[in-house]
């Protein structure tokens, strides 16, 4: 929780520096819900009720439950929205054709009072209706009832949450997942389009590819032809690229919550939690459910990060990353592996540039 936490609170640091971008601002509320989610995580299994739960470690009480599950709940719903929007984002542009503009004046305040609407309301109820109870095990704070399957035990009387908390998990549950469902279509259409559109492009480009020269003008021309389609092309597989890593972080994120809920309805937890094959069973979601920011983090500097590599090959990897992460511009231009320091703009004043300039000297 702690590196996903500093890795979102990096993506709302860089990409704040320049937030007329659509792309930036989809991120901005991604990795703002992250930071929450993740800081929150980082106490949630200690501030579960003592008299709940077995875990030893446990300080809290019902309304440290309640906010733990709240903030959660309210966290993965939210960030359900703007992932599937993230991937819509990038489908309009390269499929439809559609401008950050139009994406902007049409869609984005939409998105917003979406996100709002479908992510508070549902937290709320079950707040209100003393809803969120802790698991006996773990103290991971759920919609549940409490005692556990109380509802279908006439011998043993629910304290809190007979009568809606499976109900509200489950409605939880759907929405998250009806969403997630519309982003990786969103992103299985954007593969495929990229797919066809290099095809057709390749395609193209051979059949009328001039069979012999004629004059050095008309060569000329088809190298230009040559390079912009090459460009189009790296263009487009690294936004496929990036919407589709996209897409699996997030998938790790609510792909671990229902691992858990399965492991935990069908094994019987509570009586063999000695064996090595159940214990794992349960840490393995604690760990990796909350490296979305984390995640994100790598996927976004990762085409900055291999920009500055070509200008600076002979650096340690720590230093291009420092540099990736600064506002300094890749010195270099597009081209990989060929520095242009001499036309390019570089941001004065920043580490990263000074060096550029004394190594060109």
């Amino acid at each position: 929780s702690l590196v996903s936490l500093i890795s979102s609170i990096a993506i709302v640091t860089i990409v704040s520096r320049n937030l007329r971008k659509l792309y930036h601002r989809i991120l901005l509320m991604i990795s703002l819900s992250d930071a929450i989610l993740s800081f929150t995580n980082m106490f949630h299994l200690i501030l579960a009720p003592q008299h709940k739960t077995i875990n030893p470690f446990v300080i809290g009480n019902d309304a440290s439950c309640a906010a733990m599950g709240f903030f959660l709940n309210t966290c993965l719903l939210c960030t359900s929205v703007y992932n599937a929007f993230l991937s819509i984002n990038f489908l309009l542009q390269v499929r439809y054709k559609w401008t950050e503009e139009q994406i902007t004046k049409r869609i984005e305040i939409f998105v917003h009072v979406f996100a709002a609407s479908f992510s508070l309301p549902l937290p709320m109820l079950a707040a209100s209706l003393r809803s969120f109870n802790p698991e006996f095990i773990s103290g991971l704070c759920l919609m549940k009832e409490y005692p556990a399957g109380c509802h279908a035990d006439e011998l043993v009387e629910c304290e809190s949450g007979e009568k809606f908390g499976s109900l509200l998990a489950i409605s939880a549950a759907g929405m998250i997942y009806i969403v997630a469902i519309i982003g990786f279509v969103s992103v299985t259409m954007l593969y495929r389009t990229v797919r066809s559109t290099i095809h057709k492009t390749s395609v193209t480009r051979f059949s009328s590819a001039p069979q012999e020269s004629t004059t050095s003008t008309s060569s000329s021309a088809d190298g230009v032809c040559m390079e912009m389609d090459s460009k189009q092309k790296r263009r487009l597989r690294r936004v496929s690229w990036q919407c589709s890593m996209y897409a699996l972080a997030y998938l790790n994120t609510i792909i671990w919550p229902l691992f858990h809920q399965i492991i935990g309805r069908t094994w019987d937890m509570e009586h063999k939690l000695g064996e090595p094959g159940k214990f794992v069973a349960v840490l393995v979601p604690f760990i990796f459910f909350p490296l979305q920011g984390f995640l994100n983090f790598v996927i976004f500097i990762t085409p900055r990060y291999q920009q500055w590599r070509s200008c600076l090959p002979d650096e340690p990897w720590t230093y291009v990353l420092r540099c990736a992460v600064s506002p300094d511009d890749p010195p270099c231009g597009n081209r990989r592996g060929t520095a242009n320091l001499g036309s390019t703009k570089v941001s004065q004043g920043g580490g990263c540039s000074r060096s550029l300039r004394v190594s060109e000297r």
